[in-house]
């Protein structure tokens, strides 16, 4: 039978009692000293994308990731069998090894940046005047994200920043925080956002480490 997949994990990771996608059981499959967090698919296809079933795909990753490290698989993959699931377990052993060696002891929180409009509503702008504009809000966004790496550094072992240019420029930043110190890292956070003008911090988690799943090497 086919299976949803949530997450990879140690092979010693015991899953919450709970419920996974179309009212199926959650199960750990194990092979290689590694599992994968799984529930059955009957229907051997992709699930709905409504929000219900994507927060229940993240419940069932975030209740495994209360007390184990976990790699979270993207909402929606399936493999065609557990004998599926064991092989490739078993290919990619390494790989996952060394990434749960990375994300050890460690969740993900996301801080993201919002600058309000500076240009005024009552004249249209030139093209000149926006691609000022625009100019000043990237090298903004590129000093708060200096500043943000050099604060938050102390408290994260990596980040990853992205710059957002569109409706309004917004800089959206994750990073990797030992569970041990995500209330550091949280008022650190409060510290900056207290700092800066014009500009509106908001920090969330922690979640899964998604962003940190693939190496520095191999993240686009």
């Amino acid at each position: 039978m086919a299976v949803s997949l949530y997450a990879i994990c140690g092979g010693e990771a015991q899953p919450h009692p709970g419920i996974g996608l179309g009212g199926q059981t959650l199960r750990v499959i194990r092979s290689a000293g590694l599992g994968a967090l799984v529930s059955d698919n009957p229907a051997a296809s992709r699930p709905g994308l409504g929000e219900a079933e994507l927060w229940q795909h993240e419940r069932a990753i975030e209740e495994l990731m209360a007390a184990n490290d976990v790699l979270p698989v993207r909402f929606g993959e399936t493999l065609e069998s557990e004998s599926a699931v064991r092989a490739m377990l078993e290919s990619r052993r390494e790989e996952f090894e060394a990434a749960l060696r990375r994300i050890a002891g460690a969740c993900e929180l996301s801080v993201r940046a919002a600058w309000r409009e500076d240009t005024p509503t009552g004249a249209p702008q030139s093209g000149t005047s926006y691609l000022a504009a625009r100019a000043d809000a990237e090298s903004r966004a590129e000093a708060l994200a200096r500043q943000l790496q050099r604060r938050l550094a102390p408290f994260s072992r990596a980040s990853r920043l992205r710059r957002v240019p569109q409706p309004s420029f917004t800089l959206a930043c994750a990073f990797l925080v030992a569970r041990s110190m995500v209330s550091g890292f949280m008022a650190e956070v409060g510290r900056v956002d207290s700092e800066v003008s014009d500009t509106t911090l908001v920090c969330t988690g922690p979640w899964p480490p998604y962003s940190f799943v693939q190496s520095d090497r191999a993240h686009a």
